[in-house]
């Protein structure tokens, strides 16, 4: 892995929800139709992108609110679908 142990690629498949998956590449987050995810993957048109300044300020927001003090930038969850670097 070219950030020292830290995956490139990160996607998460919402449990209760067959429309989307959410997928990161870097700071890139893109939101896909999970049909076309499932069939094209990474060259799957992406139903809306976050930019890397969109993307800090959301991480900022999210660690506030859910009061993430732990180290690391990887976290497993059990009652989370993800799948990093593929």
């Amino acid at each position: 892995m070219p950030n020292g142990g830290v995956p490139l690629h990160m996607v998460i498949r919402p449990r209760g929800s067959g429309v989307s998956v959410l997928y990161c590449q870097g700071a890139e987050v893109r939101v896909v139709a999970r049909a076309d995810w499932e069939r094209l993957g990474v060259q799957a048109e992406p139903v809306l992108v976050l930019g890397r300044a969109e993307g800090q300020v959301l991480e900022r927001f999210l660690r506030y609110w859910l009061q993430d003090h732990d180290e690391g930038p990887i976290y497993r969850h059990p009652d989370v679908e993800v799948e990093y670097d593929f």
